[in-house]
Formats: C-alpha cells, structure tokens, sequence
C-alpha cells in the first residue's frame, strides 16, 4: 500500500501529498474541460481518474472520461471517452490486473451497451440508469451495462474483492 493520499482541489485540478510529511509530492492541472468525481490508483502508482467532460457549460451536459496517468502525473497513459448528454461517471476502481471500472448514471440514447437484457437496456433519453463498465489496462471498454428502471437511477460506488 502506498503512502499517499489524495485531496481534491477545485473542479479541474488535485495534488497527491505524503502522509507521514505532509509535503507536496506532485501537482497536475487536467483539461480545462474534464471534471473528476472519482479517483483510484494501481498497485503501480498509476493515477485513474472518472467523471465528465462538459461539452455545454452552460447546461452541463457532458459525456463521461476516464483517464489513466502515469505515477508521477507528468503524462496520461490513456483517455477514453463515451456516452452524450448528461452521462457521468461517479465512482472508480481499479484490479491488481489494471482493469479499471466505473460506475456512475446515463441517459444518452448512444450510451454504449454491450449485452441485452435486464443489464442490457439503453436509456431512451428520458430518465437516468445506473451503469457500470469495464475497462482494460489500455482504455478499451470491455463491457458496459446499464442498471434500474429509468426516472433517477444511478450508480455511485463501486467496489472490488
């Protein structure tokens, strides 16, 4: 387990700090236009953020990100984007493989499903459906499935045994 812990600062930026010293380890500022909700790391170091891009500040819609940085934030390993709308990304965890999945809420009409059935829907626009997909270590989505009935649905935590 590493010894560092995260803070958030504002909307676009964050800074990593050692516990034990309380010294500044690294900083980064992201995309102006990327807004993290969800922050995980690897047993590498490797930093995986998720949450929205807004595509129209002044409606926030937005689609969802997850990027993947390297250890000491100085580049990103990948950024992969998807969904329209008012789609985002709210939670994020990460295997021992690098597999990185994110859960949060959707209601683009493209929002991408792989699979049918109950887990299987795509939202239709008119209400929110909880999601959750998964990612391999090189920001391919590997499966996405969508959860609940419509109206507010939403996924907000994830988690990994």
């Amino acid at each position: 387990m590493r010894s560092n812990f995260l803070l958030w600062f504002g909307l676009a930026s964050w800074l990593a700090t050692n516990a034990q010293s309380a010294t500044l380890s690294y900083s980064t500022f992201l995309r102006s236009f990327l807004n993290p909700y969800a922050i995980a790391l690897d047993a590498d170091g490797n930093i995986y953020l998720a949450g929205s891009v807004v595509l129209d500040p002044y409606s926030r819609q937005g689609s969802i990100f997850v990027a993947k940085l390297n250890p000491t934030a100085t580049a990103y390993e990948y950024v992969t984007y998807f969904g329209t709308e008012y789609d985002q990304a709210a939670a994020i965890a990460v295997d021992l493989a690098g597999n990185a999945y994110v859960a949060g809420s959707a209601s683009s009409t493209s929002f991408p499903v792989t699979g049918t059935g109950v887990l299987g829907h795509a939202p239709n626009g008119s209400g929110f459906l909880g999601f959750v997909a998964k990612l391999d270590p090189h920001g391919v989505i590997q499966y996405s499935v969508t959860l609940g009935a419509g109206a507010s649905s939403g996924a907000y935590a994830i988690a990994l045994t």
